[in-house]
């Protein structure tokens, strides 16, 4: 066993690990941006809206007219637009938890390749009848990826859980519900 091949093995699961982290910074970079365009999108719409409504909404004196005038139909292409806005942020969402399961799978599965070969490449030579001195390495060697594992499925299972509660915060009623009744009451 050389040196060379311990660092050409160490250098291989360096450089699939970065990158791995290097695609899904990507991938965050991409969805930020994506969610900054649609908010961007959204912020233009609402000061069209408005400033095309201004004048009528300074010369109403009663907030129930004021809710009156931005339900009529006009109105409803803002909601639309609003649940457009909403639904594209839905899909960001779950396409970024998507890519953020399948790179972790993708990651673990080159971890745990590199370090199994790794330590292929370690024991190669060891004499006959020094198992004993083997075993204790190996065992810790696969009781981290198991500990790595479970993180990953952990992450997983928080990024799958985030998709619905973002879901349901995106579409939750607060946002486009019915103001008049809220006013009136």
């Amino acid at each position: 066993m050389t040196q060379n091949q311990y660092n050409e093995t160490i250098a291989k699961i360096q450089n699939t690990t970065i990158k791995a982290s290097q695609d899904l910074s990507k991938k965050a970079g991409e969805s930020a941006k994506k969610i900054s365009l649609a908010h961007s999108s959204l912020t233009h719409s609402v000061v069209k809206n408005l400033q095309k409504k201004s004048i009528e909404i300074l010369a109403i004196k009663s907030p129930v007219a004021i809710v009156d005038l931005l339900n009529n139909e006009s109105s409803n292409e803002f909601m639309k637009e609003m649940n457009e806005y909403q639904n594209e942020l839905k899909n960001i969402f779950k396409k970024y938890t998507q890519d953020m399961s399948e790179y972790s799978d993708e990651l673990l599965m080159q971890t745990k390749t590199g370090i199994d070969e790794w330590f292929n490449i370690t024991i190669a030579n060891v004499p006959n009848g020094n198992g004993l001195f083997i075993k204790p390495y190996q065992s810790v060697i696969n009781a981290t990826l198991l500990g790595l594992e479970q993180v990953v499925n952990l992450s997983k299972n928080i990024n799958n859980s985030m998709e619905p509660e973002a879901n349901e915060a995106i579409s939750s009623k607060g946002f486009t519900g019915n103001s008049r009744d809220r006013l009136t009451k």
